[in-house]
């Protein structure tokens, strides 16, 4: 130790006070260093937090975008759907049927009603969603509200074979563009005939020709759908006695009014 009151003493007093102030500085610059920091890191923080509310909030408005076109498109999808069985119900000339809807209406081709060379003959039935509490399901011909359908349901792969020589077994596919021809000229006549011993086509469901001209799309479906005769053709009730003693001579004559390419149809009431 140095004697008090000398110069080695004065300096080392001197050296020791610098070095406190030194320490003390240090300390300093490291107090603002981290306040720097814990501000710098708080600010980014908020800044993330502000990105992710806005980002949320955007993900919330695209999907309230995204449920309300959803939305929208139902709704137009349930009036077209509306509109259609509106004009299966109406009489009208027949109309072209989604083919989603008509499986619906036959509960996806479940009630099968007849087989012939060209496919199977399945019923449906059609019920207006805006007809009111209470709809009860006809037994006989269609009402304001709901009827009956026999839809013929085309196996494509024999049309296709019986019409080009195509083998259905095989595979050879060829156009089926002519059956298509045939299809539509069948809905033109029939929709042409309205009688109330006349069976109407109501509707139908067929692959477009550029479906038909397209290698890569084969068509899966081919539909007509007519209104449903409860108690069968003239032919099956001429063979009933019972149900032929029911049909008049009348009735008889005017059905022959109208043969040729249509059938005849007879409700319950």
């Amino acid at each position: 130790m140095y004697p008090y009151g000398s110069y080695a003493w004065a300096q080392s007093i001197a050296n020791e006070m610098n070095s406190r102030l030194q320490r003390e500085e240090s300390d300093r610059l490291r107090y603002l260093a981290r306040q720097r920091e814990e501000a710098t890191a708080a600010a980014e923080a908020a800044r993330i937090a502000e990105a992710n509310a806005r980002q949320a909030a955007e993900e919330r408005r695209l999907r309230a975008e995204q449920d309300a076109r959803a939305e929208e498109q139902k709704r137009l999808q349930q009036d077209e759907q509306e509109r259609l069985v509106r004009t299966v119900l109406s009489n009208g000339a027949p109309v072209s049927l989604p083919m989603a809807l008509i499986r619906t209406w036959t509960g996806n081709f479940s009630q099968e009603l007849d087989k012939g060379a060209f496919g199977v003959v399945y019923k449906g039935l059609v019920i207006s969603a805006r007809g009111g509490a209470g709809v009860v399901a006809p037994t006989g011909g269609p009402t304001r509200h709901a009827c009956y359908i026999a839809v013929k349901n085309f196996n494509i792969d024999i049309v296709d074979a019986v019409t080009n020589g195509g083998d259905a077994d095989t595979g050879n596919k060829k156009d089926i563009n002519p059956f298509i021809d045939s299809a539509m000229r069948e809905i033109q006549v029939l929709g042409s005939f309205v009688h109330p011993n006349i069976i109407r086509l109501v509707g139908y469901s067929l692959p477009t020709k550029e479906q038909c001209r397209d290698s890569n799309v084969r068509p899966t479906h081919a539909c007509l759908v007519y209104e449903f005769a409860s108690r069968g053709g003239l032919h099956k009730t001429l063979q009933d006695d019972g149900a032929a003693a029911e049909l008049s001579w009348s009735h008889r004559m005017a059905g022959l009014t109208y043969r040729g390419q249509t059938q005849l149809l007879l409700y319950d009431s």
